[in-house]
């Protein structure tokens, strides 16, 4: 049975959210809860699962483009046999929660990030438990939280459009300097006075030593 699955209304007035990355393709079989895809709203980027097991049949937009709220992602051929299985399934592993960072990290050290227990919020897992199992199963110990420093070679810069994050922000920031009014304000007045006021004391200080020795902002101590 064909299943299409459409963007769905993730939240907080999101209308429509941009691809940013396919992690299946045509032609590939995935597990129910597998994630498809990684989409970005103004407000962050947010991984969709499947909704069943079965075979990706047609993936309908491209990574880059912006997909409507409703709108059709991709079509899935629903694997009927799964869904009725003959014989208990393996329980299948929880998704550890980690950033981005950490799971690089993790990676960088060849370990498998499931393998290590959060200590984390919600049992999040940290660079400091990455760290801490590289340790143990290592005879030289890793310091510190960032990765080994690798020798990037200097690359070609490479313009490439906004994110929808950085677009809402330009947008306004540009509202903000062209449609709301900006004023500048200056005062002038005249300070001869003062200037003659100052030359009298100075000198007054310069015949009499106990006198302060004074600036135009404040006095000195003798």
């Amino acid at each position: 049975m064909a299943v299409k699955f459409c963007l769905p209304d993730i939240g907080e007035g999101v209308t429509e959210a941009e691809i940013i990355r396919w992690l299946v393709k045509e032609g590939e079989k995935i597990e129910e809860n597998q994630p498809v895809l990684e989409v970005q709203t103004d407000k962050a980027v947010v991984e969709l699962p499947a909704p069943a097991g079965g075979k990706i049949m047609r993936l309908k937009w491209t990574e880059g483009q912006v997909v409507p709220v409703g709108e059709v992602l991709y079509e899935l051929e629903e694997d009927e046999t799964v869904a009725r299985p003959v014989a208990p399934q393996k329980k299948k592993k929880k998704r550890v929660l980690a950033t981005p960072s950490t799971r690089r990290l993790a990676r960088e050290h060849g370990v498998d990030i499931n393998e290590i227990k959060g200590t984390g919020e919600h049992g999040r897992v940290t660079k400091e438990d990455v760290l801490r199992h590289v340790n143990r199963n290592k005879e030289r110990p890793v310091s510190g939280i960032l990765p080994p420093k690798v020798e990037v070679p200097t690359q070609e810069v490479v313009e490439e459009d906004l994110s929808p994050t950085r677009r809402v922000i330009g947008d306004r920031l540009l509202y903000s300097v062209t449609r709301k009014p900006h004023a500048t304000h200056f005062d002038e007045l005249s300070a001869d006075g003062l200037v003659r006021w100052y030359e009298q004391q100075k000198q007054a200080s310069a015949n009499d030593p106990s006198l302060p020795k004074l600036t135009y902002f404040a006095k000195t101590a003798i």
